[in-house]
């Protein structure tokens, strides 16, 4: 991937391919206007997507029905038949004795939106079923992270930095073409909990393709990573 972005944190964008889940797929094209009346999703929550009229995005509440369903990878195969058109990209890892997922999006969602998103998931290693569970009620398993979203290097959101099992960012608008996300990329910050979790999430980018120093970069705990 190769993107032009303001340099936000302390490393450079990614001038390597690294290794994702496309989905190619061509759709109708829109004007790009919301329908959605914002300040219903303010004070409502509806479907559990907020706005923040500050930063003027839409984002997932901290506890949206999606978190009940946990994840697997037939979501993102499905996902063209609900008009989303995305690039995806996995790390899976080992720690305190459960398999981890933290797994990237970004492109169009339906006709009206473009954004990103940064989910964490777990399951227990006994499981066989690639099925992953949310973050429990209490938050044990969400991480503390920011993302800021870009278009065409331009940034068009930022989430604060805060404890999330599910950070996402969307603001109304279409791709150019949407089987081609290029012109959208993401700067993130995500906390570690500790050294063996951290250890053990940069194998994983490395073995994703991201370089050190390059994709990502380390600062105590924090891993800050550009895609």
């Amino acid at each position: 991937l190769t993107t032009a972005e303001p340099s936000t944190f302390a490393t450079t964008r990614p001038t390597t391919a690294m290794p994702q889940v496309t989905q190619q797929t061509t759709a109708p094209t829109t004007n790009g206007s919301s329908v959605i009346d914002s300040s219903t999703l303010e004070k409502s929550g509806l479907a559990g997507y907020l706005y923040d009229p500050n930063g003027k995005y839409y984002y997932t509440s901290a506890d949206p029905w999606q978190r009940a369903i946990g994840y697997n990878e037939l979501f993102d195969v499905g996902a063209g038949f609900v008009s989303i058109y995305m690039d995806t990209i996995r790390f899976k890892f080992e720690y305190a004795n459960k398999d981890w997922l933290i797994q990237f999006w970004k492109g169009q969602y339906g006709f009206l939106f473009v954004g990103h998103e940064i989910g964490v998931y777990t399951k227990p290693k006994d499981r066989t079923v690639e099925h992953y569970d949310a973050a429990t009620e209490n938050d044990e398993n969400a991480l503390f992270m920011s993302m800021t979203g870009y278009r065409k290097g331009q940034e068009i959101y930022s989430r604060e930095y805060a404890k999330y099992w599910w950070c996402t960012g969307f603001v109304p608008g279409k791709l150019d073409n949407f089987s081609d996300r290029s012109e959208l990329s993401l700067k993130c910050r995500i906390t570690m909990k500790d050294q063996v979790m951290l250890d053990a999430f940069t194998k994983s980018l490395q073995q994703s393709g991201l370089v050190p120093d390059k994709d990502f970069t380390v600062s105590g705990l924090d891993v800050f990573i550009s895609w």
